[in-house]
């Protein structure tokens, strides 16, 4: 049987959807997967062993996309990204089985109709991804602690990390400590100027290696943020593609981020994880959190119930979480792998 998993949209969402493939091939093992994404995706998703192959979404036209989705001869589509694009070049495939969610006017499209709200987040987006796959018969155990993202480190890949931070003059003896200021804009953010306070506190109380990450558009906004910054730091927006970037988490002791893309990486690559929410509820973290039990996690402190992006920003809730409050989460944090030396 040959499954096709669609999800075209960004880095989180898509890593997010990883643990169906890993639970579709525990049911199916002699089945052929495949996964449709965008480009900037790809070098993770390919890693991903039980993928067959990937199928660009933003590199074909319409027609040639439907031409290439037949070439594969799909029985079974998983619409995890069901925009009516989507779920009309799965028609236009003439795929048999087109799984999607219900309640949309273009739900007509799809052959078996998964009915839940995501709008109410209750769950974890990875866990709404399960949900698809019981059309199927594959019943949803509905525990974020048994998702198996698939993705394993090469030893090839990790020592060529290292390398290049040595190579740079890091000391990768020392505490290494990532600040991924930027986000894709998806939730309401700790503000950037926050993230220059937090890193000119730990290194003056910390002897450790602060390292930015980003994407290369972001090394500018960064060299722009941390002018006149006293300290040492080490700028390396673009200076890793993903699949490196997923072994620089694995050997870091902390990752400082907002609910972004970057922040599932470095939560699966195993490393600890300090992030920031929001108390709305569609960007909340039951339903966006770091998928890892190394995690510590601020939301506004303000009281609220029903929050709204506007009301949010409004009240500049973000704002109520200190920076001295994360720095102590961090300081405990590197106190812990000090005490197991």
């Amino acid at each position: 049987m040959n499954f096709l998993v669609v999800r075209t949209d960004r880095l989180g969402d898509t890593l997010l959807t990883l643990p169906l493939i890993t639970e579709l091939k525990k049911f199916f093992p002699d089945s052929q997967i495949y996964f449709l994404c965008n480009q900037y995706t790809k070098p993770i998703v390919e890693k991903v062993k039980a993928i067959e192959d990937v199928i660009l979404y933003d590199r074909y036209s319409s027609i040639d996309l439907v031409m290439m989705i037949r070439k594969y001869k799909i029985d079974t589509t998983i619409i995890a990204r069901p925009t009516f694009y989507n779920a009309f070049t799965i028609f236009m495939s003439k795929v048999p089985v087109r799984i999607g969610t219900a309640y949309r006017w273009y739900s007509f499209l799809f052959s078996h109709k998964v009915k839940h709200h995501r709008k109410h987040s209750i769950k974890h987006e990875a866990l709404y991804n399960l949900d698809l796959l019981e059309p199927i018969g594959i019943k949803n155990h509905n525990d974020i602690f048994l998702l198996d993202f698939g993705l394993q480190l090469n030893d090839i890949v990790l020592e060529r990390v290292k390398t290049k931070l040595i190579n740079l003059g890091i000391d990768i003896s020392k505490p290494l400590i990532v600040l991924h200021v930027s986000s894709g804009g998806s939730a309401i953010d700790w503000k950037d100027i926050n993230f220059r306070a937090l890193a000119e506190k730990i290194l003056t109380e910390i002897d450790c290696e602060i390292l930015l990450t980003g994407t290369k558009d972001k090394f500018s906004e960064l060299q722009k943020l941390f002018t006149d910054f006293p300290y040492k730091y080490w700028n390396l927006a673009g200076f890793f593609d993903l699949w490196e970037l997923f072994h620089l988490f694995s050997i870091v002791q902390i990752y400082v981020g907002n609910s972004t893309g970057t922040t599932h990486l470095a939560a699966i690559s195993g490393c600890w994880i300090v992030s920031f929410y929001p108390k709305v509820k569609v960007m909340s973290q039951t339903r966006w959190g770091p998928i890892t039990e190394k995690r510590i996690i601020f939301e506004p402190k303000m009281n609220c119930s029903e929050c709204t992006v506007t009301q949010c920003k409004k009240l500049n809730c973000m704002d109520s979480i200190e920076v001295k409050d994360v720095y102590y989460a961090i300081e405990k944090i590197i106190n812990q792998f000090r005490n197991l030396k």
